[in-house]
C-alpha cells in the first residue's frame, strides 16, 4: 500500500467517488486506497504535496480554497486528463449521461467534509467558483444534476500548456538586441519590483513595441512568464496567473482624457506591469507603483544596436545618426533590409533600409495621415536663393536634432526636446508642401500628410486624442508629419464668450503643449500666418514665407517643367514675363497644354490657351499679351 504522504489528489478524490457509489472501479487500481482518514490525507498532502500535485496545491493556497474545493480541483483535472478517471466518473453516475461529475455526486461523495447542502453551496459560491476554476454546467437540470468542470486555462495551465484566458496572451521573450544601458536599468527595477509585496511598475513609451520588449525582460528577471492582459481580461485572470506562474503586463495605452484602472487582482499578490504612453492617467487602486518613462535611445546607443543587428560600420554610422527609434523597430528594419538584400546583412547600406522605411506602412498612421510617395530632388525643387538658405539651415536643424545642445550652456540643455518644428506660410502654389517634400527626400525619412478631417471632431476631447495618438505614431516611427493648411487647426484663442470658446480654446492651448514636446519633425503650412495662434511663434524652429516668385525664378519654374529640348530660350523668357503665376499654378498649365497637345511636347500655342484657362479659373484677369495671342 503507497504511503499517504505520497497518495496523489486524484487517487483521494476517486475512491471517494466510488466508495460513495459503491462500486469497486473495476477501471483503476483503487483497491490500496482507504478513504477513513481523507480529510487528514489531504491536509498533510497541503503541507507536503507530491510533484504530482504541487501546482494545484499552490494554487489552491493562493486562492484559499478549502480541503474540499482542493480535492474536487483534482478530480476536475483527472476527467479532463486521465481517460481511465473520465470513464469511472461516467460509469459511476449512471444513468445521467456525461462523463465530468456532478454537483450531487461530489456532494455525496466527499461527505467526510461537511453536510451536502454545505458542500453544495461551496461548489456554487466558494473560492472555486468565485476565482472562475469552476464552471458550473448550463443544463436544464435541478442543481444536484447540473454538471461541474473546470475553466479551460486553468487546465491548460495546470498542465502546463499555453492556452491563455481570453483578452490575454503570452508575450514572447525578448531576444533582439537592447542597449546595456537599457538591460542594466530593467534588472535594478526587476530587483525592486521583486523586493516589494503587491507592487508594479508603470512602464511609460510612446512606442508600444518598445515598451512590450522591456515588459517582457522584467519578467524574464523576475522568473515568470509575462502575459499581456487587455481591458477586458475574464474573472479567472487571478487564478490563471497563479497557475501559470505569470506576471500581468496591462495595455494601458489611453488617449489624453482617458484613464486606465488596474484591476484588483486578489487573491494574486505577486508583481505586475503596465505598458502605457506619456497621455492619459493610469490608477493603481491604491497600490504601490513606480512611474518608469522609458528613455529615447541615444545615437551612442543605436551604432551599436545596429552593429548588433549585423549592419557593416559605415552602414550602422549612417542610419544611427539619420533614425531616432528604437531597438525593437531597428531589428525589425534590419531583418526585413537583410532579407530584401538577398539575406547578406554586410551588403545592406543606408539607402536600402531607407528603402525599407518608406515601404513600411505605419498602421497606427492610417486613417489619421496620408504618406506622400515620390521623391522631389533639387532639379524639381526651383526655389529662390533665399528661401534655399533657410531651407538648408533647417535642413541642418534636422539633421543635428539630438546633439544639437552637447556643447552649450545649462540653459540651453534645460527643458531641449529634440523635435523640430517649422513653418511654411505664403499664398497657394508657391512650393510649401512641395518644399517639405524636398525635406523629407533629403533626409531620406517618410513623410505624412495629416487629414484634418479624419483628426478634428465636434465631440469635445476627440480631436485632442487623434493628435495625441498621431503624435506619438509619428515619433515611434520615426516619420515627418505635414500639416497642410494648418490654421483650420492651430487657430488663434479667442476671448471666452461661450462654451464652444472654452472649448476652442482649451483644444490649442493642448495643441501648443503637445507640439512642443514632440520629438519627431513637423512642417506646417498656411496660406494665412497670421490666422494663427501667436503662441506657435516661439515653439517654432523655422518660418520661411514664400513669395510670389519673380520674372527670374518663374523662368527657372517653366525651364523645370517643359521638356530640355522643347521651347525656344526667347520664348521661355516671353512666358516667364507675362505670365506672373506661383509654381503650383505654372504645374497645372503645362499638364493642361499637354493635354491640349495629345501628349506630345507642348508649344507655344498650346502653353497659351492653357494659361487663359488657369487665369480664367483663378478668376483673374488674363494679362493683355495673352489676350491679343
Amino acid at each position: 500500500m503507497k504511503s499517504r504522504s505520497t497518495m496523489p489528489l486524484k487517487h483521494l478524490a476517486l475512491s471517494a467517488i466510488v466508495a460513495a457509489a459503491g462500486n469497486a472501479g473495476a477501471t483503476l487500481d483503487l483497491s490500496t486506497v482507504a478513504i477513513d482518514n481523507i480529510c487528514v490525507d489531504v491536509s498533510q498532502i497541503r503541507l507536503k504535496p507530491t510533484l504530482e500535485d504541487g501546482r494545484m496545491v499552490q494554487l489552491a493556497q493562493a486562492l484559499q480554497f478549502e480541503d474540499f474545493e482542493l480535492l474536487v480541483l483534482a478530480m476536475l483535472l483527472a476527467v479532463e486528463t486521465d481517460p481511465a478517471a473520465c470513464r469511472l466518473v461516467g460509469a459511476t453516475q449512471a444513468p445521467l449521461a456525461g462523463a465530468r461529475p456532478t454537483l450531487g455526486l461530489l456532494a455525496t461523495g466527499f461527505h467526510m467534509f461537511g453536510s451536502t447542502g454545505h458542500l453544495m453551496t461551496l461548489l456554487t459560491s466558494g473560492a472555486g467558483r468565485n476565482s472562475g476554476c469552476f464552471i458550473i454546467g448550463t443544463e436544464d437540470a435541478p442543481l444536484p444534476e447540473k454538471s461541474i468542470g473546470i475553466a479551460p486555462a486553468i487546465l491548460d495551465a495546470l498542465a502546463l500548456g499555453t492556452t491563455t484566458p481570453p483578452a490575454v496572451r503570452l508575450l514572447v521573450n525578448t531576444t533582439h538586441p537592447m542597449p546595456k544601458a537599457l538591460v542594466g536599468e530593467v534588472k535594478k527595477q526587476s530587483e525592486q519590483l521583486s523586493a516589494r509585496a503587491n507592487s508594479g511598475i508603470v512602464i511609460r513609451g510612446n512606442a508600444e513595441a518598445e515598451a512590450v520588449a522591456v515588459a517582457s525582460l522584467v519578467a524574464q528577471q523576475v522568473g515568470k512568464k509575462a502575459a499581456l492582459v487587455m481591458p477586458d481580461a475574464p474573472a479567472v485572470l487571478s487564478a490563471w496567473l497563479v497557475a501559470s506562474n505569470a506576471i500581468p503586463v496591462f495595455h494601458a495605452y489611453v488617449k489624453p482624457g482617458e484613464r486606465r484602472v488596474i484591476p484588483d487582482l486578489h487573491p494574486y499578490s505577486g508583481p505586475w506591469l503596465c505598458i502605457t504612453g506619456r497621455d492619459g492617467l493610469v490608477e493603481t487602486g491604491g497600490a504601490m507603483a513606480v512611474n518608469w518613462t522609458l528613455p529615447a535611445c541615444a545615437e551612442s546607443e543605436r551604432l551599436q544596436l545596429w552593429r548588433a543587428n549585423g549592419m557593416s560600420a559605415e552602414t550602422a554610422l549612417e542610419v544611427a545618426h539619420a533614425l531616432r527609434i528604437g531597438p525593437r523597430r531597428i531589428a525589425m528594419l534590419a531583418a526585413a533590409t537583410t532579407a530584401s538584400c538577398g539575406g547578406l546583412a554586410k551588403n545592406v547600406n543606408w539607402g536600402d533600409i531607407a528603402k525599407t522605411v518608406s515601404r513600411d506602412a505605419q498602421a497606427s498612421l492610417a486613417g489619421l495621415a496620408q504618406k506622400l510617395d515620390g521623391a522631389v530632388d533639387d532639379a524639381a525643387f526651383v526655389r529662390p536663393k533665399l528661401i534655399a538658405e533657410r531651407l538648408q539651415l533647417l535642413l541642418g536643424r534636422c539633421r543635428l536634432r539630438e546633439g544639437l545642445v552637447s556643447t552649450l550652456g545649462p540653459a540651453a540643455t534645460a527643458r531641449y526636446h529634440p523635435g523640430v518644428r517649422a513653418l511654411f506660410h505664403g499664398v497657394s502654389g508657391t512650393g510649401k508642401s512641395l518644399a517639405a517634400q524636398w525635406l523629407a527626400t533629403d533626409l531620406r525619412l517618410p513623410i505624412y500628410r495629416v487629414d484634418l478631417a479624419a483628426v478634428t471632431s465636434k465631440w469635445i476631447g476627440e480631436t485632442e486624442k487623434n493628435i495625441g495618438q498621431l503624435l506619438s505614431a509619428a515619433e515611434e516611427a520615426d516619420v515627418i508629419l505635414l500639416f497642410d493648411e494648418a490654421d483650420s487647426l492651430f487657430s488663434a484663442r479667442t476671448d471666452v464668450g461661450n462654451a464652444n470658446d472654452r472649448h476652442a480654446n482649451s483644444q490649442t492651448n493642448y495643441l501648443l503643449q503637445r507640439l512642443e514636446s514632440h520629438e519627431g519633425i513637423v512642417i506646417l503650412t498656411s496660406n494665412a500666418r497670421e490666422r494663427l495662434d501667436g503662441a506657435f511663434t516661439r515653439r517654432l524652429d523655422a518660418i520661411i514665407e514664400f513669395p510670389l516668385p519673380d520674372v527670374e525664378a518663374r523662368r527657372d519654374i517653366w525651364r523645370a517643367h517643359l521638356p530640355e529640348k522643347g521651347l525656344l530660350e526667347n520664348e521661355i523668357n516671353h512666358l516667364a514675363a507675362v505670365i506672373d503665376l506661383a509654381g503650383g499654378h505654372v504645374r497645372n498649365l503645362v499638364l493642361s497644354a499637354a493635354v491640349l497637345s495629345k501628349g506630345e511636347a507642348p508649344s507655344m500655342p498650346h502653353l497659351i490657351a492653357a494659361a487663359k484657362t488657369e487665369y480664367q479659373k483663378l478668376g483673374r484677369q488674363v494679362p493683355r499679351e495673352l489676350e491679343q495671342q
